[in-house]
């Protein structure tokens, strides 16, 4: 039986999402020494997925200054993506009837121990395991049912602190990949670390900085080794050889604040080795697109946002940013990134508002332009009770959202124009109601619950 120092708590549910997308388009297609032709095609795609996930979380106090949290979280995915495309040229006709039957199994298991060492200072001692396996199953080929398992553990020690004015965060351990994509087997043992600082000048001035290294294990659509385009001119297909790759981040911070308004520059530098990117080249006139490890990629920004809070009812803030692409071998490619929003709070009701945009982003072989905003929201909330509210909202709230594809590589060029009707003037009303008893014993859950959700699939 758990006692007065132990603390237990059980979360699951089950979701079942449906989405029916039709996407349709013209264009024209030109091979070397041959004449254009018009093409016109339609693509009726259905994606049914149905999800499980549970969490068992744990905290045990050895004292009031030390205690354990295990934290146990499953999740099982069926996912169901079948559709047909159909391309119509002027001498021929294309037909592509597909269907996958994908499956996903994870599960992690986080172990974090707690000293505070002073009322400033704590040490944590921990490990996090996690374990996928997938299984795609293209039902409608030849191709056999591609299977991916990935066990990864790590082991770490952090140290936080304080002395005088200065906050610190060190924080270093040992990270383990197990891979099997198909019949390719790899593991692989590397470190991971992490530091941070922020100096405090006075009540006006701070400054804040942060290095992390980390690594990435390739995610399933890029070790999937059989064909999951639709496309005629396009294969598309991933690398089941692919390396985890390692990521290095630098960023800083500075912020003044006076009166309510804060004033924060900051900048980002980001250096990847074997960075997991696109790869593509043609055969027999058909465009390959795959991935590999290509080495060096950088990223460079620099930002900086204002912002205003009016006291507990509200708070607006814009950013604007820059930012440069370095990929191995290419020239610098640039960005420019802004937005804003605001939140108000009078009495029962609330008013929460954002917009972002970006005009463009990058792959090793391809350029996206955006001609509208990639998000907009504005929602008004009213507050009958504690536990219940009311509230209407509006997604995207301008026109579809429209971009440019440009593809590049080898003797291949394509060129894209898509709006997406879907992402265009989404309204929506929630009514909510929440049974809560003994509030006063609850502690707060929300980071422990979402760790176990799972976003399925994605090929």
């Amino acid at each position: 039986m758990p006692s007065k120092q132990d603390y237990l708590a059980f979360h699951i549910y089950a979701s079942n999402d449906y989405k029916k997308t039709r996407t349709t388009g013209d264009g024209t297609f030109r091979q070397t020494d041959e004449q254009e032709q018009l093409f016109d095609y339609f693509v009726d795609n259905r994606d049914k997925s149905n999800l499980v996930t549970a969490t068992l979380y744990h905290k045990h106090d050895f004292a009031e200054n030390k205690k354990l949290e295990t934290t146990l979280a499953f999740n099982k995915n069926w996912n169901t993506n079948e559709g047909e495309r159909n391309e119509n040229y002027v001498d021929w006709r294309y037909q592509n009837i597909y269907q996958f039957d994908n499956q996903r199994l994870s599960g992690t298991l986080n172990v974090d121990y707690t000293w505070d060492v002073t009322e400033a200072n704590s040490l944590n001692i921990g490990s996090e395991t996690r374990y996928v396996n997938d299984k795609i199953n293209q039902t409608t080929s030849l191709y056999p049912i591609f299977k991916h398992r990935e066990w990864s553990e790590y082991v770490y020690g952090a140290y936080s602190g304080k002395v005088d004015k200065f906050y610190y965060m060190l924080s270093a351990g040992v990270e383990g990949f197990w891979l099997k994509a198909g019949d390719e087997t790899s593991h692989y043992v590397k470190p991971r670390a992490a530091l941070s600082g922020t100096y405090a000048i006075n009540n006006s001035n701070s400054w804040q900085w942060d290095y992390r290294l980390t690594n990435h294990a390739p995610e399933i659509g890029q070790l999937n080794p059989y064909n999951t385009s639709t496309d005629s001119l396009v294969v598309t297909r991933g690398n089941p050889g692919l390396l985890p790759e390692q990521l290095h981040r630098l960023s800083t911070s500075y912020t003044w604040n006076k009166k309510g308004f804060y004033i924060t520059p900051s900048f980002e530098y980001t250096f990847y080795n074997d960075i997991v990117e696109p790869y593509g080249y043609s055969e027999k006139d058909i465009y390959i697109s795959t991935y590999r490890n290509a080495g060096k990629y950088q990223t460079l920004s620099v930002s900086g946002t204002l912002s205003y809070r009016m006291g507990d009812w509200g708070r607006a803030y814009v950013y604007a940013g820059h930012g440069v692409n370095y990929y191995e071998g290419q020239d610098a490619r640039k960005y420019f990134a802004c937005g804003g929003g605001f939140f108000a709070q009078y009495k029962k009701w609330s008013l929460d508002y954002c917009i972002d945009y970006q005009n463009q982003a990058y792959t090793a072989v391809s350029k996206t332009t955006f001609h509208t905003p990639s998000y907009s929201y504005l929602q008004l909330i009213y507050n009958f009770a504690p536990n219940f509210y009311i509230s209407a909202a509006v997604q995207y709230m301008n026109n579809p959202q429209h971009t440019d594809v440009w593809t590049y590589s080898d003797t291949y060029q394509s060129f894209s124009a898509s709006r997406m009707q879907d992402l265009s003037w989404r309204p929506w009303i929630l009514i909510r109601y929440t049974f809560r008893k003994n509030v006063k014993k609850k502690i707060k859950l929300e980071n422990v619950i979402q760790g176990s959700r799972e976003n399925g699939i994605q090929l």
